[in-house]
């Protein structure tokens, strides 16, 4: 090779390096990266626009303002690498204030790569946030893993179209939760469909908290804390809190209701205390008519008491009645077990002397005893006040409700207490093979109540002795047995205690006299009404024998007499009270009077 082609050469390698030179440095422009700006007021395609050139078209850009469309928007910044035609081609890096992408560009837009703090708004329900976004962009759309951040929430997850979308994670999203009837605006943690949450997360408004499963943005298998809650027990509803499981989206498993009036804690099923045992639950208990508010501890089902070990207890409300109760329910109510209250219904029989059938009447007042079916059944005491405004006690068994048995009765009358034994059979007194009768309590509306004292003993004395206490037969064997000390008063008080006792009264004034026809066992009888001198008690006599021997008997009025004969009853109505004698015999004080 000659000299001058080896210099043409080299001169000719120089101007190209000149040239060349010269244009790229021509080419570079000047911009303050301090005036980077980026805008979201225009709309663009779906995903990627191209770029505006910023200069000359040439292989490379170097910090060129260019303008990129993605996701909506606009974004005015700064870009450094490959080009094609003055506008972003391969691999570059394009910055606008704190978005920066890194990757390959394609006709001016995002191709594939990563980038961090994009400007985005986030739709979350009818809500809007505003924040930045994380992630990477594949053939022009986000793929794979993307994060938004705002001043409210985090996401990380999947992407499409433009929203989140499949599973991914929130951090203390907003969102508004609906369960049991309850509506909560709060903040949510964990994985999320579509920004709804579903699997694991936690969800909390300051007050209710719960972390668990959730499907489709309802809890589903968990622990809440602080529901508000309403429970209704019989027919009164509480509202509180539950705190406790949460199983295929109700309240099921281990919880905790409490409100201002009770709590409880056991096991839920659907949304409701399972049968379990309840503490100090409220409850309000029917029974006998009468209403009572208290409390009931034991098991329940749906919620009310049922099955066995329940305790009851109402204290006196407004109308004084109060009721404790501890045994078996059913049905909501009381069944078998012990029962104090002094709201029982008692139903007795009233036996009129004329024969006539018994008439069923109710007292109201305090038992202390058992009941099965809930009704008294077996011992008991029944206190209560009758008609005159006498308060009595009866101790003693109960069938179906009813006295039936032999009865322990006291009555606390003005002149003491009355202590006698009663046959009672459903709820009737009644004879004992007609020999033991001991206590028969008569009530009609009119008279209020008689009590009726037969001495124990005394029947079987007058049936050994029945002839003497005809009138007109021979009686004088037994007037040797007659106690003379045995007073009105001590009879009165204490009937019981002179069993088959005949006694003599003297100074009686005869108030009137006349004929039984309609006496018992269908003996004529002669009744004398006189008072005890100088008392205002009542003496009523009563003479048994046959109407031809009876008749023409008579006494004057207000003659004094004296009689012989046994003390049988005592009665006591609201207006007087008296003795009954069955008489031996009867003769006048006056020797005016006549007597036949």
């Amino acid at each position: 090779m000659n000299h001058f082609s080896i210099l043409s050469k080299a001169i000719a390698a120089c101007l190209i390096v000149c040239l060349l030179a010269g244009c790229s440095k021509t080419a570079k422009p000047e911009f303050n990266s301090s005036q980077e700006q980026f805008s979201t007021s225009s709309p663009a395609t779906p995903e990627s626009s191209a770029a505006k050139p910023a200069q000359a078209d040439t292989g490379r850009l170097d910090k060129a303002k260019v303008q990129i469309s993605f996701l909506g928007q606009t974004f005015d910044g700064i870009y450094s690498g490959a080009a094609a035609g003055g506008i972003p081609e391969g691999e570059g890096t394009f910055t606008a204030g704190d978005f920066v992408y890194t990757g390959t560009f394609a006709a001016g837009s995002f191709k594939t790569g990563s980038f961090q703090k994009m400007p985005y708004e986030m739709n979350v329900g009818s809500e809007k946030y505003t924040g930045t976004l994380d992630g990477s962009i594949t053939d022009g759309v986000l793929g794979g893993k993307i994060s938004f951040s705002s001043f409210e929430f985090q996401f990380s997850g999947g992407w499409k179209e433009g929203v989140p979308s499949g599973y991914g994670q929130v951090q203390k999203m907003p969102f508004t939760l609906y369960f049991m009837e309850q509506t909560s605006a709060g903040s949510y943690t964990g994985s999320v469909d579509g920004l709804i949450p579903s699997g694991q997360g936690e969800y909390s408004d300051g007050v209710l908290n719960y972390k668990g499963s959730f499907v489709n943005g309802i809890p589903e298998d968990g622990d809440i804390v602080g529901l508000p809650l309403t429970l209704k027990i019989g027919e009164t509803s509480f509202s509180g809190t539950y705190n406790g499981q949460v199983v295929s989206g109700t309240l099921t498993g281990k919880g905790t209701f409490t409100s201002d009036n009770f709590s409880f804690e056991g096991i839920f099923r659907g949304g409701v205390p399972a049968d379990n045992d309840m503490v100090s639950i409220p409850y309000t208990l029917v029974y006998q008519d009468i209403t009572y508010q208290g409390t009931y501890t034991g098991p329940v089902s749906d919620m009310a008491p049922a099955g066995e070990a329940g305790v009851f207890d109402a204290p006196a409300g407004p109308e004084g009645y109060y009721l404790y109760f501890e045994g078996s329910f059913a049905g909501g109510t009381i069944a078998d077990g012990a029962l104090k209250t002094n709201g029982y219904h008692m139903i007795f029989l009233n036996e009129p002397w004329n024969g006539a059938a018994p008439d069923p009447y109710e007292r109201i007042g305090t038992l202390d005893g058992q009941i099965v079916g809930g009704v008294g059944e077996g011992a008991c005491t029944f206190s209560a006040v009758n008609n005159a405004g006498n308060a009595y006690t009866l101790t003693g068994p109960l069938s179906g409700g009813r006295f039936h048995g032999e009865v322990a009765a006291v009555y606390y009358l003005p002149q003491g207490e009355l202590h006698v034994t009663r046959l009672y059979e459903n709820g009737g007194s009644s004879y004992r093979n007609g020999s033991d009768w001991l206590m028969h309590e008569m009530v009609t509306a009119a008279e209020g109540d008689l009590y009726r004292s037969v001495p124990i003993g005394t029947f079987d004395f007058m049936n050994q002795n029945g002839t003497a206490f005809m009138f007109g037969e021979d009686h004088s064997a037994l007037l040797s047995q007659v106690d003379g000390a045995l007073t009105y008063d001590q009879f009165y008080g204490a009937p019981d205690q002179y069993p088959g006792k005949l006694m003599q009264l003297s100074g009686l004034t005869v108030a009137n006299s006349y004929y039984n026809e309609n006496s018992i066992n269908n003996m004529t009888c002669f009744e004398i009404m006189a008072w005890n001198e100088g008392t205002d008690q009542v003496v009523w006599i009563t003479l048994y024998g046959t109407t031809e021997k009876l008749a023409g008997f008579t006494f004057d009025p207000n003659g004094t007499i004296t009689v012989v004969g046994m003390p049988v009853l005592v009665n006591r109505d609201e207006s007087y009270s008296y003795l009954q004698i069955y008489a031996l015999e009867v003769r006048n004080d006056t020797p005016s009077a006549a007597q036949q």
